[in-house]
């Protein structure tokens, strides 16, 4: 003990004896370090770009969304710390206008189409400002969603009538603002929403929304959490996480194709029981693809410094019907729970316990229903898509069916609490066939969800009894 050296003294009498080349060559050497490790990065997203490129993944529009990603990737990590943030609006609104000229590659008009685009960033831009000075307005809550209210209302108006912006245009304002906007109205209720203007900014204005014909339908994306996981420094491993991403999705994307041009047949092609597995089971492997597309855009996201969580969990692995609830679109469950479930059920659950767990679920699944509806106004807006409202039967169907099993078992597991430990051989066959038991209900109720009519579907299920 007599030997013992203060750690400052010690640290101080260490770093005297450090000699000062010794010093430059520890920076050099992670200079060097953080050098190579962009470097590869950068060297997997040229491989991915030349994968997009020659297998078409996606087609063209997507070669053009990758490559202005990829390339705002590069520019986004040289710029400073303090910077990033306006470096990702800019480069996302640059980008916007590169993708959406090139959204359809038939119909390139030259240089004014680049001009065209422009001019719609603008408004577009324009839109998200007005949006967001009534929501800071010093005035009543109430009184500033209702006037929200009336702005969306007039774009719905103008978006039904099919004037004012072209199709893809309505698309990518819709995409921008049909669902985010609900998480930011919600985050202001809550007097969490005096954030600087970049925030919101790089929340709304995402690179990947702008591509409306590759990415139909978008991951909602929680606000608060947009915030929390963006990193400021040492980015280069969130992008290394984000390369892998993209990776996962390319991989599904693949297997889609491979599902749909060699497994799945159409409702015509089944004429006995082998023909309607192969019709009614592969009908839920499709989803594989919207997972694909939702890993690539949080891929992409994260090049840009935004570590955001998974968007899908192993939803095929699910072993009960709250399990594949929590796992199939997890931004989406989250913004149930968040703006819906959790309002529900706290306001309902000092009467009752079991009666606040029913009519928060059920609430849930029916806006889930109307919320789906309301998607596919904003993506054709009409009313009626193919001789059916926005709001069909199948949709009804299977939206009630799902939210009934969800219940059962939430009502279930409330009740019975936790399970006895069982052995492991035999809590592993009850793993496995209540894994496959959820497979076949969802693929049933799938294959029905995807189909024309449930009376078709119905006739198409029976017919190779005949």
């Amino acid at each position: 003990m007599t030997n013992a050296i203060p750690m400052s003294v010690a640290a101080g009498e260490l770093s005297a004896r450090i000699p000062a080349s010794a010093a430059r060559d520890s920076g050099a050497t992670a200079s060097r370090g953080e050098t190579a490790r962009f470097v590869l990065v950068l060297a997997q997203l040229a491989s991915l770009l030349y994968v997009f490129y020659v297998f078409n993944i996606e087609g063209p529009p997507f070669f053009y969304l990758a490559a202005c990603c990829f390339a705002g990737f590069v520019i986004h990590y040289t710029l400073p710390a303090r910077f990033k943030q306006s470096g990702f609006i800019v480069i996302s609104l640059l980008s916007g206008v590169v993708v959406l000229t090139h959204a359809d590659p038939w119909v390139f008009r030259g240089p004014m189409h680049y001009v065209e685009s422009a001019g719609f960033l603008v408004l577009l831009l324009g839109f998200g400002l007005l949006i967001l000075g009534v929501l800071r307005l010093p005035v009543r809550f109430w009184v500033r969603l209702g006037v929200v209210l009336l702005i969306g209302g007039t774009a719905a108006w103008l978006r039904h009538r099919h004037v004012l912006l072209t199709e893809g245009q309505w698309r990518v304002l819709g995409a921008i603002f049909m669902f985010r906007l609900i998480l930011y109205a919600y985050e202001v209720k809550a007097g969490r929403s005096k954030e600087k203007p970049g925030d919101y900014l790089s929340y709304f204005y995402l690179l990947p929304n702008f591509a409306y014909s590759v990415f139909p339908v978008f991951p909602v994306i929680d606000y608060a959490t947009f915030k929390k996981c963006r990193v400021i420094n040492d980015v280069l491993p969130t992008a290394q996480r984000g390369v892998a991403w993209i990776v996962r999705g390319t991989i599904q994307i693949g297997l889609y194709r491979l599902i749909y041009h060699r497994i799945a047949i159409g409702p015509d092609d089944v004429d006995s029981f082998a023909t309607l597995c192969r019709y009614v089971f592969p009908s839920y492997l499709m989803y594989v693809h919207v997972s694909g597309q939702f890993h690539i855009i949080t891929g992409m996201l994260h090049l840009f410094g935004y570590r955001l969580p998974e968007t899908n969990r192993r939803y095929l692995l699910a072993e009960s019907f709250t399990d594949f609830w929590r796992r199939i679109n997890i931004y989406w469950k989250d913004f149930m729970v968040k703006c819906f479930y959790y309002p529900a059920y706290f306001r309902l659950r000092k009467r009752n316990e079991t009666l606040a767990l029913c009519v928060a679920t059920i609430w849930v699944f029916l806006a889930t229903t109307l919320l789906h509806g309301y998607q596919t106004f904003w993506l054709t807006g009409e009313l009626r898509v193919a001789r059916k409202w926005i709001i069909s039967q199948n949709d009804i169907a299977f939206w009630s069916a799902l939210g009934l099993v969800v219940l059962i078992t939430v009502l279930r597991q409330s009740r019975r609490g936790r399970p006895a430990p069982q052995p492991p051989a035999i809590a592993w066959i009850k793993r496995v066939l209540s894994t496959l038991g959820v497979y076949v209900t969802i693929s049933v109720l799938w294959s029905m969800w995807s189909s024309t009519s449930i009376p078709e579907w119905i006739d198409t299920v029976l017919y190779w009894r005949d």
